[in-house]
């Protein structure tokens, strides 16, 4: 097991998020990123393979990496744009093979809404994250993938233009600053929630009961 300290550089401004963000959910998504473009069959039966040592309870299970905290720069921005959404670019797509399955079309809702929508936006100077590591390499290799941060990374916010891994003890007791297991023994300034243990934290179907950590 190796502790170690993550730390992000970004060159845009990112959207300021909403919920907290985990550093295995940056992991996650850069696994299925790989695994897609190097032609696997299901990338998203790898989005667990992060290299990252579990937490293991009676109960469930979570990584061993703790929350991003952000060194926030400058005053916060209001950034607006449009989202514009047309049946016949769905259409296409769909017929192109570039879809699995025929889209539903709803411009009013869902993933195909279109609209006008404002975004809190700020620099950031740094992003850290700490994690108790088993598999460095694996590790390591999912990093350069990792090339936003935050909403909006088809406008380029939150762009990644480097990183660091640094071997951090600190990380043996910081990695707890996250969602855990309800009967986690590493439970220290945390409150009952409802959330996600692991990737994908959207999603509505993967809320349970956890202890949030309460700042």
């Amino acid at each position: 097991m190796t502790p170690v300290r993550v730390t992000f550089s970004l060159r845009t401004p990112m959207v300021i998020p909403y919920t907290d963000k985990h550093l295995d959910a940056l992991l996650s998504w850069a696994a299925v990123q790989k695994a897609e473009f190097e032609g696997h069959d299901d990338p998203w039966t790898l989005q667990h393979d992060i290299g990252v040592e579990k937490h293991e309870c009676s109960q469930a299970w979570c990584f061993k990496a703790g929350l991003l905290t952000f060194d926030w720069v400058g005053e916060r921005n209001q950034l607006h744009y449009i989202k514009r959404s047309k049946l016949e670019d769905y259409a296409d797509a769909h017929m192109d093979g570039l879809l699995d399955r025929r889209p539903a079309f709803d411009a009013g809702r869902g993933s195909t809404k279109a609209g006008s929508y404002f975004a809190p936006t700020r620099w950031v100077k740094s992003v850290t994250g700490f994690a108790v590591v088993r598999d460095m390499h694996r590790f390591e290799e999912l990093l350069p993938w990792v090339t936003h941060i935050g909403k909006l990374r088809h406008k380029d916010y939150g762009a990644v233009s480097s990183f660091s891994v640094d071997i951090d003890p600190a990380a043996m007791h910081l990695w707890s600053q996250r969602n855990l297991p309800p009967d986690s023994d590493q439970a220290t300034r945390h409150v009952p929630a409802a959330g996600a243990l692991a990737s994908p934290y959207w999603k509505r179907e993967n809320h349970r009961e956890v202890l949030a950590f309460a700042e």
